[in-house]
């Protein structure tokens, strides 16, 4: 009887390793229930035969040998009782010494108890004889059923319960119990082999559990690698859009229940970070996003969650920040974060972030809702405070219920071509004589009263309506312009999103070929931002555009990034300074220096320069003075009218009439 005892092994496997462990644990397990309750009745038992034959025996036989046997017992039924009751198993070390000790201990009791029993009734004839054997047998095959998970301690109880019956066998040979023995011993075999088979079951069961706990271990890891996959961004390693907004729903959830305080919300996004993935190459651009996590990581240490949406968009979720004090300071501290230098190999990249903060602190808000708002505050920092923060204010959900309303409204009018257009005379700035006119979109809703352009452009840029409003209002304008002479010019403008379109530059020559309008006298106005918004397709559509002999004009000139830029790389026709300019140019030397310089520069590149906003006479004298050939403003006149227009510049009115309108 040794460390780990078994007399079926599995053909298909040995039982070794972690097997041999589970097997080991499942058979303490199975001690640790029944052994208890064998002592207990094993106890009983002894007790009860004492009992029933004390005046026949002498008192150290009767009384202090069973004394001895029941105390022993005691303290292995405590023992196993203290097991039973202690709940999670010990170690194996312990387990195996538990298992020898059984294995040792219990054959022997079972050798004591039977050697008591049968010697203390050889005397007293072949009727108590009888009744020791089978409180003996019964006793025995009882313990070896229980020990049926230790086969070879269960046939070794059955053995040392034989040996006194077979002793005494021989020396008093009591014939008259030879049946009765007999048929013990096929009860013992019968015993054997039905533990046998129970053992057998036993060892293919745990096998079969052992197999299905290393399947579902398999699948569980499985499991978990998905779930990681699925709400984890694999570029950084943080949390993903799924996992942000589970997340959120729960904070949510718990919020309203009063689980949790008010929190907060940030979005961040970076600026300057498409530059750095053009000039260096996506790997530098995604260990830059890799290095902003870390960043925002560590900046927020353990008061929350940071997660990346996508691209280089970044979400934060902040505890226990619930004041706009506290949210700034939160913001500021998040966009600090991300100012210092990158070093990515040997590239030293900058970049900066915005960041937008939606304080959450009213019950029933959902998720969307959540993010919407700080997705408000993320525009109005990128739009009005660039790398800064903002917070979201009722203020700004009333521009976008307003932005909605417009937005409706501006689908409709769309459909039923209701947006107009108006025309504003360009003129020669030295005889005032008009040269062209530049098309101006004008809206006025039954409702909504007057609505600027710099207002509905962004929304149907945004709304994705800009294609369909620009066709219409060109086609509007070419209408127009061929009613005017030959020798005036149109100038129309084109939106960000209008210049970057693959398709704008064939719609232009498309609407003007089916209108036979010539190309030659129409001049296209874009701007430095909408440049800058997709260089290459800008770029792509200009060239496209000039080679069908349309001039183009670059708007705004002095109020972007890269005007000088823009000017070397594209062949632009037309400069058309900013009316911010103007509005110094008589009270400041410095700013009459500006624009002395920018119309010196347009001479050298035998380019035209036009002054835009020139609003009195005195403006004009300098800008003439100064070689400026055109100009606007409303000092030649204001916005007018399609009818107005051609009105205007019939050959047959007098100068002086044109420009009086």
């Amino acid at each position: 009887m040794g460390k780990f005892q078994y007399f079926y092994k599995p053909k298909h496997k040995q039982i070794t390793g972690n097997l041999r462990t589970a097997l080991i644990r499942e058979q303490h397990n199975m001690l640790r229930n029944v052994l208890p309750a064998l002592y207990a009745t094993m106890m009983v038992t002894l007790i009860v035969f004492t009992l029933s034959f004390k005046d026949m025996l002498p008192q150290w036989y009767s009384l202090y040998l069973p004394l001895g046997f029941l105390g022993f017992m005691t303290i292995r039924a405590n023992y196993w009782f203290k097991s039973f009751r202690r709940g999670p198993e010990p170690n194996i070390k312990q387990i195996q010494k538990d298992i020898r000790s059984v294995s040792w201990v219990t054959p022997l009791m079972i050798l004591c108890y039977s050697t008591l029993a049968i010697y203390s009734q050889l005397d007293q004839g072949n009727h108590h004889l009888t009744l020791a054997v089978v409180v003996v047998w019964c006793v025995a095959l009882v313990t070896a059923f229980s020990l049926s998970t230790l086969p070879l301690t269960s046939i070794f109880v059955i053995m040392f319960a034989t040996i006194p019956i077979s002793i005494s066998f021989a020396l008093h040979g009591t014939s008259d119990l030879t049946p009765l023995v007999s048929i013990f011993i096929s009860l013992s075999l019968l015993v054997i082999y039905t533990n046998s088979v129970t053992y057998r079951t036993f060892v293919e069961t745990i096998i079969t559990r052992c197999k299905l706990s290393k399947k579902n271990a398999i699948i569980e890891n499985e499991r978990e690698f998905a779930t990681k996959i699925a709400y984890t961004d694999n570029l950084t390693g943080l949390p993903n859009r799924r996992s942000f907004y589970d997340k959120l729903d729960e904070k949510l959830i718990q919020l309203e229940n009063g689980e949790t305080k008010p929190f907060s919300v940030a979005i961040i996004d970076l600026d300057g970070f498409k530059p750095i993935n053009d000039v260096h190459g996506h790997q530098t651009g995604d260990a830059v996003l890799i290095e902003v996590g870390k960043r925002l990581v560590s900046a927020i240490k353990n008061s929350g969650m940071v997660a990346r949406l996508g691209g280089d968009e970044f979400c934060i979720l902040v505890n226990d920040i619930v004041t706009e004090e506290d949210a700034t300071l939160l913001g500021d501290h998040l966009v600090e974060a991300l100012r210092p230098v990158y070093n990515i190999d040997s590239v030293k990249a900058h970049l900066s972030g915005s960041c937008g903060i939606n304080l959450v602190s009213n019950e029933g808000a959902s998720s969307s809702c959540v993010m919407e708002r700080a997705d408000l505050a993320l525009y109005k920092a990128k739009s009005e405070n660039r790398g800064y923060t903002e917070i979201f204010s009722r203020e700004m959900e009333e521009n976008v219920r307003k932005r909605s309303q417009v937005e409706q409204a501006l689908r409709e009018a769309i459909a039923d071509n209701s947006i107009d257009i108006h025309f504003q005379p360009i003129v020669n700035l030295h005889d005032k004589k008009i040269i062209g006119m530049e098309a101006l979109a004008r809206w006025h809703h039954p409702e909504l009263g007057d609505i600027s352009p710099d207002w509905f452009i962004p929304i149907a840029e945004h709304s994705g309506l800009i294609a369909e409003l620009t066709e219409n209002l060109f086609r509007k304008a070419i209408t127009t312009a061929k009613k005017w002479p030959e020798e005036y010019f149109l100038s129309f403008n084109l939106s960000a999103e209008n210049l970057t379109r693959p398709t704008v530059g064939m719609n232009i020559l498309s609407i003007m070929l089916q209108e036979n309008f010539n190309p030659t006298r129409l001049e296209i106005e874009v701007t430095e931002t909408a440049i800058m918004r997709n260089l290459q397709r800008a770029r792509a559509t200009i060239i496209n555009l000039r080679k069908a002999q349309i001039k183009i004009s670059l708007d705004d000139f002095g109020t972007g990034y890269s005007s000088m830029s823009q000017i070397k790389e594209l062949p632009f026709d037309k400069i058309k300074i900013d009316k911010s300019f103007i509005d110094g140019i008589c009270d400041s030397q410095r700013t009459r220096n500006l624009v002395l310089s920018v119309v010196g520069m347009c001479k050298n590149l035998n380019i035209c320069c036009l002054a835009e906003g020139i609003e009195d006479e005195e403006q004009r004298k300098i800008l003439s003075n100064m070689g400026c050939k055109m100009g606007q403003g409303y000092l030649f006149g204001k916005p007018i009218s399609s009818e107005k227009s051609i009105e205007l510049l019939n050959p047959s009115a007098s100068d002086k009439m044109r420009l009086s309108a």
